[in-house]
């Protein structure tokens, strides 16, 4: 059956809508206030929420994390190894990555970088554990017949041939070696023999 179009002409006049509603039910518009109130606070903890959980401990193949120095110092400790980094760097976010042989990355991304990014534009620091890890870097210089540079320490650091953006270096009677890189050629050598690429401090820090 076809509806009457007639029929709304005999219903009384109602108020609706909205407006109707907010001016005659007072305990709606509380409501609503306190509604807005809790919803505000809902998305303001979220904001928090999602900030702490951006930031923590990297764990074994778990990917990159946004990380700090206390949560690089946490991780040394839990590792019971050092690990290195360049100090803290104006304008930059620490990213952390442990892979599942527990070799630790850590990148100083720009400031408005997804952790993650792809990008090979980033200084990183990379330390690997390795038994005998100088013998074993000059036996890697030897073969590949790369240059070879005494640092502090009793150490040497090796530009990888054909690629001077990386650099690693390994010092007597430590059990690992550090990978530096840096999108700059010779930045990265330049950081090792400046002394600025050093153990996270309040992490653990290898004999001298």
């Amino acid at each position: 059956m076809v509806p009457d179009e007639t029929a709304s002409e005999h219903l009384p006049d109602r108020p609706g809508g909205l407006s109707y509603v907010w001016q005659t039910y007072p305990a709606v518009r509380v409501v609503a206030v306190v509604l807005t109130v809790a919803i505000a606070a809902f998305v303001v903890w979220l904001a928090l929420l999602r900030t702490d959980d951006a930031s923590g401990v990297a764990e074994p193949g778990g990917g990159p994390v946004a990380t700090s120095q206390a949560d690089l110092a946490a991780l040394s400790a839990r590792l019971e190894a050092p690990i290195f980094w360049a100090g803290t760097r104006s304008g930059t976010q620490l990213e952390a990555t442990l892979t599942t042989n527990e070799y630790a990355y850590v990148r100083y991304l720009s400031a408005d970088a997804p952790i993650g990014d792809s990008s090979p534009n980033f200084l990183t620091v990379a330390t690997y554990g390795a038994v005998n890890a100088l013998a074993h870097l000059r036996s890697y210089a030897n073969h590949e017949h790369a240059s070879t540079t005494r640092i502090p320490g009793g150490g040497i650091a090796v530009p990888i041939p054909g690629s001077p953006t990386s650099v690693y270096f390994a010092r007597s009677d430590q059990d690992f070696q550090v990978e530096v890189y840096d999108p700059q050629p010779g930045e990265a050598l330049r950081l090792i023999k400046s002394g600025a690429i050093e153990p996270v401090p309040r992490g653990v820090i290898p004999a001298e």
